[in-house]
């Protein structure tokens, strides 16, 4: 008797073949060197009984962030770009760094009925290519904004290797396609 449900395709999903998008960072795109599709939990809940609670099903969704890692350029374009767009979104920076921000970056979000929140947002797309580098699957995050910046470690004894920095974003939700 032959195995039923046997898979369609044999390949493997490869971590060499991805190109991140980000709608409002296009500097990011040349320069990534890992990103990652977010955990997904659902926290549960409890309905309560007299000799032991019963576990249920949650009814909140949270997803981890968006991880990136991305060579720092030798002008640090890429790494003002985030540092900008943090401190832009952030309400402990002067006013005048809001206006600024949105001044100079022309591509975000210009709706006439956004509000200042939804101009620092922004979608992003991982294209998945096949191990023959055909695009295979895309991952689209919705109203994406960075949370974290790494540091940038200057060694004169290391070995010569490109410096790169970790950015973590927020996410809404994301979709598969493909």
């Amino acid at each position: 008797m032959a195995v039923q449900n046997q898979p369609d395709n044999y390949n493997t999903l490869s971590p060499l073949s991805f190109r991140l998008v980000i709608d409002q960072f296009p500097l990011l795109t040349f320069w990534c060197q890992s990103a990652n599709i977010p955990g997904i939990t659902v926290a549960e809940s409890t309905s309560p009984n007299p000799l032991r609670d019963i576990p249920m099903m949650g009814d909140k969704v949270e997803y981890e962030t968006l991880d990136v890692t991305m060579i720092v350029d030798e002008d640090l374009a890429n790494y003002r770009e985030i540092l900008g767009w943090i401190r832009g979104q952030s309400p402990d920076q002067k006013q005048t760094d809001h206006k600024e921000y949105l001044e100079q970056n022309p591509r975000r979000r210009q709706l006439p009925f956004s509000s200042t929140y939804e101009r620092y947002l922004s979608d992003a797309v991982l294209h998945i290519t096949t191990n023959s580098k055909g695009s295979n699957k895309t991952v689209t995050f919705k109203d994406i904004f960075p949370v974290s910046l790494g540091a940038l470690a200057f060694d004169s004894t290391a070995e010569l290797t490109p410096i790169t920095t970790d950015i973590s974003f927020q996410i809404r939700d994301y979709i598969i396609d493909g």
